[in-house]
């Protein structure tokens, strides 16, 4: 889920499922296809800083061999808030 900001476009040739909303058109957030759970960009930006705050200030550093442990942890940690 992003907005509609040029360097999100190549986001869906990597991702399974991206949706997009349209600031433009007074869009803020969507329907899950899925759940039916209302996702706006807010949540997802929230969570980005959130990873981001952590990576910086807990952690530090990590390789990109664990990133992918770092981001289960964190994805555990937002699921289970």
């Amino acid at each position: 889920m992003t907005d509609e900001a040029t360097q999100y476009a190549k986001l869906e040739n990597e991702f399974a499922d991206h949706d997009v909303v349209d600031h433009s058109r007074k869009e803020y957030a969507y329907a899950d296809r899925k759940t039916g759970t209302i996702i706006t960009i807010n949540s997802a930006e929230s969570y980005y800083a959130v990873f981001k705050r952590g990576m910086f200030g807990i952690y530090q550093w990590c390789s990109e061999q664990h990133l992918h442990r770092y981001v289960a942890e964190f994805d555990f940690r937002h699921s289970n808030r």
